[in-house]
Formats: C-alpha cells, sequence, structure tokens
C-alpha cells in the first residue's frame, strides 16, 4: 500500500504552491478541511475516487501525486496555470462548456433586446388581452429594458453558481438542480422574447397606420451602419470578456505584458477580474448604442469605455504580479 505519509506530504505541497489554504482545496474537492488535514497528516489517504480529481486540480498525473515519479520541473516556473474559474467549476461538477451554456442563455434576453432594436419601429405593441387584441402601445425601447432585467435576475443567480461554497452552504445536487433550471429558464425567455418582438414588429406595420402614436416613426426602420458595426463590436467584446478567464497562457489572446506573461498566476488572476470589467463595459456599451442611436455618443463611448477597460486590466496586472513576486 502506498505510504499515507508520502502522499499527504505532496497534497500539502502541491496545495501550498499554489497559495491555498486547506479550507480554499476542500471547497475545490467538495469535501471538509478536516478531511484534508488527515490526509495531509498521513492519517488517511483519500479515497480513490477523489485521486484523478485531485490529480486534475493540481494539474500533475497521478504518478506524481503518488510520488512514484518526479515532477519535471527544470526551467519552468513553479506554479503550474490553474484557471479560478476551471477550479471553481470542477470543484461543483460543473464543465466548462456547461458555464458557458449558461452565460450564453442568461445573457442572450438582454442581447436579444439590444440587437433587435436596431430594426424595431420605435412603437411596438406592448401588451395584449385575452382575445388577442392589442390594448397598450409602447416605446420599443421598453424590450430593451425588459431584456436587461431578465438578463441581470438570471446573471445574479449565475454569479451565485460560480461563488457557492461547496460543502458549506450547498451540496452539489441542489446546485447542479439550480444550474439546469436557470439554463432552462434562459432558453424559455429568450425564445419567448423572440417570438414576441417579431409578433410586436409585424403587428406595428399593419395598425399603425389606423392608430395615433404620440412620437411614432412609422415609417421602416433602417439603423445606420455605424451604429450596427458599433453595436456588433461591443458583442465581440463581451463574448471575449466572458472567454477570457478560462483562457491559458497564449500567444494571440490575452493580456500579454511582461508581469503576466512571466508568471502563470498573475496571468490567471489578471484575467478572472479583466474579463468580469470587459463583460460590464461591453454590455453597457451595447446598452447605450441600442438606445442613444448619435454617432458622436457613440464613438465616445467607445473610446472612453476601451481606454477605461484597458486600463483596470493593465494596472491589475501589474498590481497582482507585484503583490505575487513580494510574497515569493
Amino acid at each position: 500500500m502506498q505510504d499515507k505519509r508520502i502522499v499527504g506530504e505532496k497534497i500539502a505541497e502541491l496545495r501550498r504552491g499554489q497559495g491555498w489554504k486547506q479550507t480554499e482545496l476542500a471547497d475545490r474537492l467538495g469535501v471538509s478541511d478536516k478531511t484534508v488535514s488527515k490526509w495531509e497528516c498521513g492519517r488517511s489517504l483519500p479515497d480513490i475516487s477523489f485521486i484523478p480529481k485531485i490529480a486534475e486540480i493540481f494539474g500533475i498525473t497521478t504518478d506524481e501525486l503518488f510520488g512514484l515519479i518526479e515532477q519535471e520541473s527544470a526551467g519552468q516556473s513553479d506554479y503550474q496555470y490553474h484557471s479560478p474559474l476551471r477550479d471553481s467549476l470542477n470543484s461543483k461538477g460543473i464543465r466548462l462548456w456547461q458555464w458557458y451554456l449558461l452565460l450564453l442563455l442568461a445573457l442572450a434576453p438582454f442581447i436579444e433586446g439590444c440587437i433587435a432594436r436596431l430594426w424595431l419601429y420605435d412603437s411596438i405593441p406592448m401588451h395584449y388581452d385575452a382575445a388577442g387584441n392589442i390594448t397598450r402601445w409602447g416605446n420599443s425601447n421598453e424590450m430593451v429594458w425588459v431584456g436587461v432585467a431578465l438578463s441581470a435576475i438570471l446573471c445574479a443567480a449565475v454569479l451565485i453558481i460560480r461563488y457557492v461554497k461547496i460543502g458549506k452552504l450547498v451540496e452539489k445536487r441542489p446546485l447542479k438542480i439550480a444550474f439546469w433550471v436557470i439554463v432552462a429558464v434562459g432558453l424559455v425567455y429568450t425564445v419567448m422574447q423572440a417570438v414576441f418582438l417579431a409578433q410586436a414588429n409585424v403587428e406595428a406595420v399593419k395598425t399603425s397606420i389606423d392608430v395615433i402614436i404620440i412620437e411614432a416613426d412609422v415609417a421602416k426602420p433602417s439603423p445606420d451602419l455605424i451604429t450596427v458595426i458599433t453595436e456588433f463590436t461591443f458583442l465581440i467584446t463581451l463574448i471575449i470578456g466572458v472567454l477570457l478567464p478560462a483562457v491559458r497562457p497564449n500567444s494571440i489572446m490575452g493580456i500579454r505584458i511582461n508581469a503576466t506573461l512571466n508568471n502563470d498566476k498573475v496571468w490567471a488572476k489578471t484575467h478572472e477580474l479583466s474579463g468580469y470589467v470587459w463583460s460590464v463595459f461591453a454590455a453597457a456599451g451595447m446598452l447605450i448604442c441600442a438606445l442613444v442611436r448619435v454617432f458622436a455618443v457613440q464613438l465616445a463611448v467607445v473610446i472612453c469605455f476601451s481606454a477605461v477597460c484597458a486600463a483596470i486590466s493593465l494596472l491589475a496586472a501589474m498590481r497582482i504580479g507585484k503583490k505575487y513576486n513580494t510574497e515569493k
């Protein structure tokens, strides 16, 4: 039988290399900190079902975990890259593709409302009675705000799943049920909103001539090219921001300065923060471009938001890099 002490020392060494406390490792594995303590003290071995998961979290093989071979570390960083997002999801039994499906459906009502607004009539039916007759007309901006509200609620639920502590507040099974509930709700909201927007635009064409609509633009909506470009530019930036926390060090995508290129830990922590910053600013830019079709305003938003995002990301990278080097 494998020496419990060797395995325990290896786990403790790997954990300290990550800068984690025993409780942090326990959260990622879905066990108690007392269990981790027993492993590291050599009083017990991890259950066989935990062996592959422990090896995956630390980025090593099971042979390396059991001390059968030494990890080749010559010329390499003393930190093996681990995405905080990926580690958190692994501890909850959620795969990366499932996470991005969840985010897509959480953001879909907002994105759908902003994009559809480019081609919607200014005034559209907002409410129907039981017989299907239009009972209220309203400005199409309302549909954008409906999308914002729906996505805000879903995103709040997504963040709870991202940061909830397994084993303390909730177990894996209820969390997975909540995960698929949010996926289902997001899908239903997205389909319902798409159907309503399409129907409302058709009804606006049919009845706007016979209905007195204050400040209504009954001409066929045709957004200018600049508005379309800025809207989709922010959409692409939003997608990049969402993907950024899971990006491994590479030569194409990411914040490529010395602080991040020279240390995988700084890369991971910087991209986690930058992903949130980019996503929030890109969503705000999409919302402004959907509601305000003034070229000067859109240009100012693009320039200012780009500068602020770049500045925050670079400052975060340098600060995190300086903090990590000081700790070493």
